[in-house]
């Protein structure tokens, strides 16, 4: 009796195998935000009642190589509309919806 040859798949037909599975990533969920701090929430507070004042503001939008000013409101590609609390040695101090973060000004 003749053995049987047995042949492993080609590559080709692993490949093809795999494109007819259709697998589904597992859907992202997004874990539930936690309750806001009491520090938080003046935070947002303050933001609110600022954005709805920036209609009367001049925003600009945000360059590291800019020079701003203290009070004026800023537009950030990432962060979206911002307040400048204060302005140090060319580092901003700006007020966020998601909190203080700290930006650059006047770079050379």
């Amino acid at each position: 009796m003749a053995a049987k040859k047995t042949t492993k798949p080609s590559a080709k037909t692993t490949k093809a195998q795999k494109s007819r599975e259709v697998q589904k990533a597992p859907e992202a969920t997004k874990a539930p935000k936690a309750p806001l701090t009491e520090h938080q929430q003046k935070i947002l507070a303050k933001w609110q009642s600022l954005y709805s004042k920036a209609k009367s503001l001049e925003t600009q939008p945000y360059n590291m190589k800019v020079k701003y000013e203290k009070e004026t409101g800023i537009e950030h590609k990432l962060l979206g509309w911002g307040y400048i609390i204060d302005n140090k040695n060319d580092r901003l101090e700006v007020l966020f919806q998601d909190g203080i973060k700290y930006l650059i000004s006047n770079y050379k």
